[in-house]
This record gives C-alpha cells, sequence and structure tokens, in this order.
C-alpha cells in the first residue's frame, strides 16, 4: 500500500518532463538526477537490501501512480545506473486481467531483448555471458585439478 503522505507529496509535484515521453526504460532521454531524487534512492536502498539477503528470496520492487508522472523515467535513471551489472525487468500494468500470466511473460521476454545502453548488447546475451563466465571460473581457476592438462607430445 503507498503511504499516504507520501502520495499526497507526490501528487503536488509536477513532472518537468511531461514533453518527454519514455515509453520504456531502455531508451536515453535527458535526466535531472534531483528529480525523485529519494524515490530513486529509497529503489536503490531496496534493491541493495535485495542483494544482500542472506536467504536469497525472489524479491522486487513495484512502482505505481499516475500515469505520466515519471515512473517510467524513474526506471529508465535506475536502468541507465544498473544495467553494466543487473538485469531489469520492465513490466506494465496489463491491461486484460485475464492474460496477467501472459502479460508478464511477455514482458519479462521483451525485456531481455532489450540491449543495455552502451554495450550493445541485449540483457539475455550479457546474462548468459556473465552467467559462463561465472562458470568458467568457478570450473576452470578455482578448481584446476578437476580439469588436469592434457601432455603434449613432448612429455610423453
Amino acid at each position: 500500500m503507498i503511504d499516504l503522505h507520501l502520495q499526497v507529496q507526490l501528487q503536488k509535484r509536477k513532472n518537468p518532463f511531461g514533453s518527454s515521453r519514455v515509453d520504456h526504460p531502455f531508451q536515453t532521454h535527458s535526466d535531472a538526477d534531483n528529480v525523485f531524487s529519494k524515490e530513486f534512492h529509497r529503489i536503490q536502498s531496496t534493491l541493495k537490501d535485495i542483494k544482500q539477503d542472506i536467504n536469497h528470496q525472489s524479491k522486487g520492487v513495484v512502482v505505481v501512480g499516475e500515469p505520466g508522472f515519471g515512473k517510467t523515467h524513474l526506471m529508465m535513471r535506475l536502468a541507465n545506473s544498473r544495467l553494466k551489472t543487473n538485469r531489469l525487468l520492465f513490466i506494465r500494468q496489463p491491461n486484460n486481467p485475464d492474460a496477467i500470466i501472459y502479460h508478464i511473460y511477455s514482458r519479462i521476454l521483451e525485456s531481455l531483448i532489450r540491449c543495455i545502453p552502451k554495450i550493445n548488447y541485449t540483457q539475455l546475451e550479457y546474462l548468459i555471458a556473465n552467467s559462463c563466465a561465472k562458470i568458467f571460473q568457478e570450473i576452470i581457476i578455482e578448481n584446476p585439478d578437476l580439469y588436469p592438462k592434457k601432455e603434449s607430445k613432448k612429455d610423453q
């Protein structure tokens, strides 16, 4: 539930980006860090708590608000600050209550095929590459005895 005090405060603030529509957080638009800075830092803090959760429970952040208020713009700022090391699954509010599962799955896939700004790889490609790198490091570097080197013809 949204804190009523916070909701009243947010309704009093105007969105300076009203003429700069952000359709999805993977776009690049001008940004002003001072706009919604408290909300941005609150999200960052929550994400840090999620990352440090020793139980590794599935958690996320939900951002709600009036249409055109700057939610997607805020997510764009989050994407620009986090996409180099984290994945962002962006799911807009579904329009059809009978197709919520389909809506969620399709938006997750849509998010994963978006390119990471300044890297030119999709989130999915980056996720697979990082996963493979971690596996290789764990297997080859941290456990070299599991894969002994082949003897060369000189050694035989």
